[in-house]
């Protein structure tokens, strides 16, 4: 051991310094506590850390197997009762999806009925059956065996549609007509304009002896009526009277030919 105040070198176990004389227990109690401190401390720290992270491991080793063991157990157990309620209700499932479509696919596959020729009425009752709606409308013809009577449908007969469709129906009314003017016209040029518009008429012949031949003189119904095309135009027509030679020669002609 060195002494501080002379720098002499002492024995270890030495307490007072053999040159000077003064007193070496504090620096050799200190020596050999910093000895023993450098020895002990890393052995303290090494074995309880080791010890400790071995242990929780070893601990949280032991516990995950056990867990595993225990989640393995109970699956096994439960897993065909599991998989028997999974089957059962994916039948469920399919079965009604299955009704689900069955009913879809007739709602979207109503098959639309023929209804030409028939009245509005028949052919309300018979979309009415088949779920279906009807929507009139109405259109002027000229042929009186279209009249209120369907003569034509938005839908074709015999089609597929879903249901509470609406289907449109033509139904065929009387073609109203506003006369005209027949009087001091031709009979020919009078009648080409009734047979234009399906009108009928009937002609009345009336002999007179002054005036052109085949002449309307009068009409019934008056100029500027309203009528349909049911009703009937009727029209007085002039015959002129001939002389009274050509006239009693055309009598004596008409009864050879009554004779013969």
């Amino acid at each position: 051991m060195k002494c501080k105040y002379c720098n002499c070198i002492n024995d270890n176990d030495a307490i007072f310094c053999k040159q000077c004389g003064n007193s070496l227990s504090y620096d050799s109690i200190n020596n050999k506590k910093n000895r023993n401190m450098k020895k002990t401390k890393p052995k303290i720290k090494t074995k309880t850390k080791i010890k400790k992270k071995t242990k929780v491991k070893k601990e949280k080793s032991r516990n995950n197997n056990t867990n595993r063991k225990n989640n393995n157990t109970t699956i096994k157990s439960g897993s065909p009762f599991k998989s028997f309620i999974i089957f059962i209700l994916i039948l469920m499932i399919l079965s009604l999806c299955g009704v689900i479509f069955y009913f879809y696919y007739q709602k979207q596959n109503i098959k639309i009925p023929n209804l030409i020729g028939l009245s509005y009425d028949e052919a309300h009752i018979k979309l009415a059956e088949s779920n279906l709606k009807i929507d009139k409308i109405e259109r002027e013809v000229d042929d009186i065996s279209d009249v209120d009577v369907v003569i034509s449908q938005s839908k074709k007969p015999y089609s597929k549609t879903k249901e509470n469709s609406t289907v449109k129906v033509v139904i065929g009314v009387m073609k109203k007509y506003r006369v005209d003017n027949f009087v001091n016209m031709n009979i020919e040029t009078a009648k080409s304009k009734l047979n234009s518009k399906n009108i009928k008429y009937e002609i009345k012949i009336k002999e007179v002896k002054v005036g052109k031949d085949n002449i309307v003189l009068s009409q019934n119904p008056t100029p500027g009526s309203v009528i349909t095309v049911d009703k009937i135009v009727y029209l007085t027509v002039s015959n002129k009277i001939k002389d009274n030679k050509e006239y009693d020669e055309d009598e004596t002609v008409e009864e050879d030919e009554k004779s013969n």
